[in-house]
């Protein structure tokens, strides 16, 4: 059984239709395989937005929704992108959806993580809430609340909020660097060597594995209106030792500050900041956190890599995270 649920995750990126993986989660589930149930929901996670476009979407069950949305490592563009496609199963699904069960699933949306402007359009742009307004109130009060409200207040409230981010990747959240592909880069460095050259990437290489790009401290209306400067960061790609003296192995990616916080920002939030990989911009089949500014990409194995990406082709995908705490 093990064995197969190796071969079954390895084949997890062959269905652009996302039928297969749907079904790979039920049989899991039927089977009680716990190990091949979580590889297939995380690969359907890391690869929400595909799904989402996907024909597999508006057939998906009330229970594999209910599993998806409760997880923290949906990559979406952004939590409102997320509520639009739960509306679209829910209207494809009409009558069927009974008002507890809309209930349910409204409730894992994190309304706190939408922003201001959004919460107010979804009275003009959702016909799903024109029909369900009292569904979406408690909802959207946590929102506005969470983007208006001082922390410290929010945090004497005795009822649970949604303040944790899920993995956003519209900007400016998110930048992304194209490709490196790490076994040419490899091969290069060692021919080089062999011959008693070392390895220099052109000026033109270095600048294309190096970006800068700024966010705000805070996705919060009250970080917006303190007066408090935009966040710099610095992006980079690291291919061989002469880049990167301290480290281990390549290639290695750097996600850094390039400004200074100011003491109410270190007070309040924290920066949970991942790096994602996607098989030549296929699907996403990597997500690791940044120790240090630093993350190390392991090699392509099936202890570090559940979905492999054979052709070595990566596009690196650098996500901010700021959370409250």
């Amino acid at each position: 059984m093990q064995d197969t649920g190796r071969l079954f995750t390895v084949l997890l990126p062959e269905d652009p239709t996302f039928h297969t993986q749907v079904s790979l989660y039920n049989y899991a589930l039927q089977t009680r395989d716990l190990l091949l149930q979580e590889n297939c929901l995380q690969y359907l996670a890391w690869n929400c937005q595909a799904l989402i476009n996907s024909p597999a979407w508006s057939d998906v069950s009330m229970d594999f929704l209910m599993a998806l949305l409760v997880r923290s490592d949906l990559i979406v563009p952004d939590e409102a992108y997320l509520l639009q496609a739960l509306e679209k199963w829910i209207t494809k699904k009409g009558d069927s959806i009974s008002t507890h069960s809309l209930t349910s699933l409204l409730e894992h949306i994190r309304f706190p993580m939408i922003p201001a402007e959004k919460l107010y359009d979804l009275q003009f742009t959702s016909e799903v809430y024109k029909k369900h307004k009292k569904l979406y109130r408690v909802g959207m009060l946590r929102g506005f609340q969470f983007t208006s409200v001082p922390f410290d207040t929010l945090r004497k409230n005795e009822e649970e909020h949604d303040y944790h981010p899920r993995i956003y990747t519209t900007e400016p959240w998110s930048i992304t660097i194209n490709s490196t592909n790490k076994e040419t880069a490899s091969r290069d460095m060692r021919y080089q060597y062999n011959r008693g050259y070392q390895y220099y990437p052109t000026q033109a290489s270095r600048y294309s594995r190096s970006k800068s790009f700024t966010t705000p401290n805070h996705n919060s209306v009250i970080f917006q209106t303190t007066g408090t400067n935009p966040i710099s960061w610095s992006a980079n790609i690291f291919i061989n030792r002469q880049e990167c003296y301290s480290c281990t192995s390549f290639p290695t990616a750097s996600l850094a500050l390039q400004s200074s916080l100011l003491q109410n920002q270190t007070k309040y939030v924290r920066y949970s900041n991942l790096l994602l990989l996607t098989c030549e911009g296929k699907f996403f089949f990597h997500v690791q956190d940044f120790k240090n500014n630093m993350a190390q990409v392991p090699n392509n194995s099936s202890l570090y890599m559940p979905y492999p990406c054979s052709e070595g082709q990566y596009i690196f995908h650098f996500v901010v995270r700021p959370e409250y705490i």
